[in-house]
C-alpha cells in the first residue's frame, strides 16, 4: 500500500511541476505574440485608432478595427466605417487587410466597402474563410500628403436564400480585426 502511495505522490508532484512549465510556456508565447503582432512602428492608442509611424509614413487608423458577428438572420445587414489618415509630408500607399478571422458562415456572408462618395474600392465578395494570417481586401491605396483623409464604409450581408433552410447557422460567429498596413 505505501508504494501506490509513493507512486501517486511522485505523479500527483509530476503532474503540477508540467502544469507550471505549460502554464509559462502559454505566458511566454502569448508575450511573444503579441509582441509580433505589434511590430516596431505601431502603436494602438485605443480600440478604435491604431498609429502606423517610421521616419516617412505616418497613417492613422480611426474605426471599428474589430468585426463581430453573431445571433444574425438571413437578410440583415451590419454596417461598419473607419477611416485612413495621412499625418506625415509625403504621399504613400496603404492596405486594408484582416486577419484573425474566424468565419462559421461559409460564403453566405458577402461584404463590400465604398469610400464615403460612393465609389466601389472592394465589390461585394464572401467574407473570407477562417484564416490566422492576413487576408488583403485592398492593396496599394494611394493617399496624398498631409492633411489627406480616405474614409471607408464596409457593408456586410447575411445573404437570403429562400430557396435554402435559413436555420443553418444558428449560433455561429464571425469574428474579425480590420486594420491597415504598409510596405513603404
Amino acid at each position: 500500500m505505501d508504494s501506490v502511495v509513493k507512486t501517486f505522490e511522485k505523479f500527483s508532484k509530476r503532474t503540477q511541476s508540467l502544469l507550471i512549465i505549460g502554464a509559462l510556456l502559454c505566458f511566454f508565447m502569448l508575450i511573444g505574440m503579441s509582441y509580433s503582432y505589434y511590430r516596431v512602428g505601431t502603436h494602438v492608442e485605443n480600440k478604435t485608432e491604431t498609429k502606423i509611424e517610421t521616419k516617412k509614413l505616418g497613417l492613422t487608423y480611426n474605426g471599428s478595427g474589430t468585426i463581430e458577428i453573431n445571433n444574425i438572420v438571413p437578410g440583415d445587414r451590419i454596417v461598419r466605417t473607419f477611416q485612413i489618415e495621412n499625418t506625415n509630408n509625403i504621399g504613400v500607399k496603404y492596405n486594408i487587410f484582416m486577419e484573425n478571422i474566424t468565419n462559421e458562415f461559409g460564403d453566405d456572408l458577402v461584404y463590400k466597402i465604398t469610400d464615403d462618395a460612393g465609389n466601389i474600392i472592394v465589390p461585394e465578395q464572401p467574407l473570407p474563410a477562417t484564416n490566422e494570417g492576413k487576408v488583403y481586401l485592398k492593396q496599394n491605396i494611394n493617399i496624398n500628403v498631409a492633411p489627406a483623409v480616405h474614409k471607408y464604409i464596409v457593408t456586410i450581408d447575411y445573404l437570403y436564400k429562400p430557396e435554402e433552410s435559413q436555420d443553418d447557422y444558428q449560433g455561429h460567429v464571425f469574428l474579425s480585426t480590420i486594420s491597415v498596413d504598409s510596405t513603404q
